[in-house]
C-alpha cells in the first residue's frame, strides 16, 4: 500500500521539520513547502491526502489554498497550526475554519497532528509511545520556533519595519482563525 502524502507548510524550518519527521514516523509520505506558493504548485501536480498548514503561511494565505482545494472538488484533508504559540491563550475553538477539516495549536503538534489525520483520513489511532515519544523530542524546539516567530530582532529600519508587518499578519490570521 502506498502512503499516503501530506503536505507541510510551514514557514519555520523547526517547525515542519518536526511535523514532516512525526508524519513520516507515522507512514505518511511528506512534501513539505515553505510558504503558501509551494504549497499550491505542490496542489498542482497532485492532489494530497492531507494539508497541514501554518494559518499566517506567507504567500498564498492558507484560507486561499484550502478555498482551492474546495473549487478543486479534491478529497485532501485539511488541518490548520495556529500560527502565535500559546499554551494558554485560546479559551475556545475557532468560530470558523474557512474550508479547513480541523485545526490545533502549534503546542499539541506532537500530542494531536497523528490522531487528528488518522481521523480525517480513515486509519488506525497513532501508537501511544509514539506520540509520547515526539512529545519528548520535539514539543520544546517547537516552543521556542513559535516564541521565535513573536521576536523582532532587527539591524536596519526597514527590516524591523518588514519583521513588524509580519508579526501583525501572524496575529491577525490568528484572531481571524479564534474569532
Amino acid at each position: 500500500m502506498t502512503p499516503e502524502t501530506v503536505v507541510v507548510a510551514h514557514e519555520s524550518d523547526t517547525i515542519r521539520e518536526a511535523v514532516s519527521r512525526l508524519l513520516r514516523e507515522g507512514g505518511y509520505r511528506v512534501e513539505p513547502a515553505a510558504d503558501g506558493h509551494e504549497a499550491m504548485r505542490l496542489l498542482d501536480v497532485a492532489a494530497p491526502a492531507a494539508l497541514v498548514l501554518d494559518v499566517a503561511i506567507p504567500g498564498v494565505l492558507s484560507y486561499q489554498i484550502t478555498e482551492s482545494v474546495k473549487s478543486r472538488g479534491l478529497a485532501t484533508k485539511t488541518v490548520l497550526v495556529a500560527s502565535v504559540y500559546n499554551r494558554t491563550g485560546y479559551k475556545r475553538r475557532p468560530t470558523s475554519l474557512y474550508g479547513a477539516d480541523d485545526y490545533l495549536e502549534q503546542h499539541h503538534i506532537p500530542d494531536l497532528l497523528l490522531g487528528k489525520l488518522a481521523r480525517l483520513l480513515g486509519r488506525p489511532a497513532p501508537d501511544g509511545e509514539q506520540v509520547e515519544a515526539a512529545v519528548e523530542r520535539d514539543a520544546a524546539a517547537i516552543r521556542e520556533a513559535g516564541e521565535g516567530r513573536l521576536r523582532i530582532p532587527f539591524t536596519h529600519h526597514a527590516e524591523g519595519v518588514e519583521r513588524a508587518r509580519r508579526l501583525a499578519g501572524l496575529i491577525v490570521a490568528d484572531i481571524a482563525l479564534y474569532h
